[in-house]
């Protein structure tokens, strides 16, 4: 496990706390993804919510807290340095977790509000303390990937896609500030609907997508860097409208 150091640590002061069910490490680092200055990330699973409180206290008694020293009066989340390496930390409760993994396979709905948060958290997660061994339960359920829920998530989102080109190609922007707007809609249920075709949950923030662009099927990689670049002027805008075609035909015959 990479951050060995570091998720000893956590473990060795977490595990002692009465209030902790399980510890897991997550993030960057486990998708290969880190840099020397990537935070590594841990999922505290609590018993109740008012034990959030008090882990963090113990947490600013043990550890140096990181604090926006740039600007002090900009309130940020807080991190804490951990053997050399900034740590984050979410604290869930057992039955917080219990709830979003049970229902997030009930509608299309729940899947994309959940799936970043559950992928994130549960699926790309390792146990680091967990003598119930719940990750591996969590795991479990959240992994079934249905191909029924995956064909609508697909279906939702292809139809947002031509809602979306309809208006783009039927009225005017006044800027590109509108445009800009109108587009993050389109590049986001564009991901949503590849990754369903491919059977995968979709993550943002968007950092691993550059990487899956080139092994997700159909492949798109060429006309969703021509879709994410360029000066949004009318003529652009006619052309971008173009590139979105091709993408919704690629993505229907595949």
């Amino acid at each position: 496990m990479k951050n060995q150091e570091v998720c000893d640590k956590v473990k060795e002061v977490f595990s002692k706390e009465k209030s902790v069910i399980a510890i897991f490490n997550n993030g960057s680092a486990l998708a290969n993804m880190d840099s020397p200055d990537s935070d590594v990330d841990f999922v505290v699973i609590t018993k109740e919510d008012k034990d959030k409180q008090k882990l963090i206290n113990t947490l600013r008694k043990t550890f140096r807290v990181i604090k926006n020293e740039e600007n002090p009066e900009v309130g940020v989340e807080e991190q804490w340095d951990i053997c050399g390496r900034r740590a984050d930390f979410t604290f869930k409760t057992k039955k917080e977790m219990d709830k979003k993994i049970d229902s997030f396979y009930d509608s299309v709905e729940n899947f994309t509000t959940f799936q970043h948060f559950i992928k994130h958290k549960v699926v790309d997660s390792v146990a680091v303390y967990d003598p119930l061994n719940l990750l591996a339960n969590w795991k479990k359920k959240a992994e079934k990937y249905p191909k029924k829920m995956m064909k609508e998530v697909f279906d939702s989102q292809i139809r947002s896609i031509k809602e979306n080109l309809f208006y783009w190609r039927h009225h005017k922007f006044r800027n590109e500030f509108q445009f800009g707007f109108e587009e993050w809609d389109v590049i986001k249920a564009i991901c949503q609907a590849l990754y369903a075709k491919n059977n995968r949950m979709f993550m943002l923030p968007y950092k691993r997508i550059h990487k899956d662009l080139k092994e997700l099927k159909p492949n798109i990689e060429k006309e969703m860097y021509e879709l994410a670049r360029g000066i949004n002027t009318s003529k652009m805008i006619e052309k971008k409208i173009k590139i979105v075609e091709k993408i919704l035909e690629k993505l229907e015959e595949f």
